[in-house]
């Protein structure tokens, strides 16, 4: 088994997060249909404050959301409790 701490899960959703933004940003300048898929864990769905940064992040960035296509397992999601899991 690969043992990875929760920071460092959370480190890996955010840096491919930032980085999906990056590449939304340039495929949406030569296409605007453009789409990514985001795996996103379930360690990062449980951190309000890491879902609080990124929903403001899609709030000052509107042009962005509709090309981000979110991820989660159906276990990850049965996992979260009620109200957590941001906006989910």
């Amino acid at each position: 088994h690969l043992y990875i701490p929760l920071n460092q899960f959370l480190l890996i959703d955010n840096l491919l997060l930032f980085r999906a933004d990056q590449l939304v940003r340039r495929a949406r300048a030569r296409n605007a249909h453009a789409g990514f898929f985001c795996n996103v864990s379930r360690h990062a769905l449980k951190d309000r404050e890491f879902l609080a940064d990124f929903l403001e992040v899609l709030e000052e960035n509107p042009e962005l959301a509709p090309s981000l296509i979110f991820e989660i397992s159906q276990g990850d999601r049965r996992s979260l409790q009620p109200g957590s899991g941001g906006g989910l």
